[in-house]
């Protein structure tokens, strides 16, 4: 990913790939930031990213992800890589960062993971062993529109690389960023 230096793109498909620009990002992110369909087209090769309805668009046009802290999984075969529901996919991804920081003697800093801690009854089909202690509104973002969709397009594997590999900021009406994703990148 490289540094973006342009104004905020519009959703429309000849300007999907435009860079972003935004100051503070650029100060935390210096290694490189982009939207999130600038990331996928160049990192998946699928050219189906474009046949979307304005909506969807402007979602991946103005979603930016940034510094992954690992490779987006290439050659999974995608019959293999299908079906499960978006909430699964959350509830995995939560899961797998919560065991991850519990198996190295930590507590998960993961934005997602805020809300849940391992052990305990399981929190409706989600998860298979994590306990909700308080609500945490950012993984209910990701549960549903426009993420669902997303999940139907990229599969489970991408998805989850995304959710738990990446920072993640969703445009907000006021023209700031909503982190939903990562570590804190402000603290």
């Amino acid at each position: 990913m490289t540094r973006n230096t342009r104004a905020h793109p519009t959703p429309s498909l000849t300007t999907m790939n435009e860079p972003i620009a935004h100051p503070v990002l650029s100060l935390y992110f210096p290694e490189g930031w982009t939207s999130l369909y600038e990331y996928l087209v160049k990192n998946s090769g699928d050219a189906y990213f474009r046949d979307f309805h304005l909506t969807f668009n402007k979602f991946l046009a103005t979603t930016i992800v940034a510094r992954p802290s690992a490779e987006f999984p290439r050659g999974s075969n995608r019959n293999e890589d299908w079906g499960l529901s978006q909430d699964k996919v959350v509830g995995g991804a939560i899961e797998s960062l919560l065991a991850k920081a519990s198996r190295a003697g930590q507590k998960s800093e993961h934005l997602l993971t805020r809300g849940y801690r391992i052990g305990g009854d399981a929190v409706s089909g989600m998860f298979t062993n994590v306990t909700m202690t308080h609500i945490n509104t950012l993984m209910n973002v990701v549960r549903f529109y426009p993420w669902d969709e997303l999940l139907e397009r990229i599969g489970n594997r991408a998805m989850q690389h995304l959710l738990k590999d990446m920072f993640i900021f969703i445009a907000l009406d006021n023209g700031s960023y909503c982190q939903l994703t990562g570590t804190y990148s402000f603290k």
